[in-house]
């Protein structure tokens, strides 16, 4: 019986050592991406007529002027907002700001007014994800759609864009024919042709 009890002893400090490693791993993951978020931020929001720079992700993002202010740089468009820090005035700029998103059909799923001003981490670092994927990756997938053809991306071919394409003939495709591909496929073939 001694050496099932010792097994036993041994499988549950493995499993305790690897639930540590998990979320020391997850940790540090989570503070990679605060700070790769944070200076993308502070990069957007040097470009506003009023420049700011945040210091504390979760906390700044959760005041509502900061958010608004991202939003209106990468829109290029002035948003509504409330003046004053108190909570009510917080809870309208973030309403404003979330609004706003919604309009431009970006889903925001399970991302609440409540955890962005009290800076659940996982939730401000989710809405910051789809900023960048909507005003940034959705632009450079457009901007790379008009050099590649739909084979490079498996995906069917109505018009062939191709780069062996003459410049003349691939402008005189309309826009509205020319082939769309999603953010992550023109991520991906990019990275694949670095």
């Amino acid at each position: 019986m001694e050496p099932l009890k010792t097994s036993l002893v041994s499988e549950e400090q493995t499993s305790t050592e690897i639930d540590d490693r998990h979320y020391s791993l997850q940790a540090k993951q989570e503070d990679i991406q605060k700070r790769t978020f944070t200076s993308w931020v502070n990069s957007q929001l040097e470009k506003h007529p009023s420049p700011s720079l945040i210091l504390d992700l979760y906390s700044d993002i959760g005041k509502g002027h900061v958010l608004l202010d991202l939003l209106e740089v990468l829109s290029g468009q002035q948003l509504s907002r409330e003046k004053g820090s108190n909570t009510f005035q917080r809870r309208s700029n973030i309403e404003n700001a979330l609004t706003f998103l919604k309009n431009r059909s970006l889903k925001l799923i399970n991302i609440h007014v409540a955890d962005i001003i009290e800076g659940k981490p996982s939730i401000v670092l989710g809405l910051i994800w789809i900023i960048i994927l909507h005003f940034h990756i959705e632009e450079l997938a457009k901007a790379l759609s008009c050099g590649y053809s739909h084979s490079s991306l498996d995906s069917p071919s109505t018009v062939d864009l191709s780069p062996a394409m003459s410049p003349t003939a691939r402008t005189n495709v309309k826009a509205k024919d020319r082939w769309k591909i999603s953010a992550k496929k023109a991520v991906l073939l990019w990275a694949k042709e670095q």
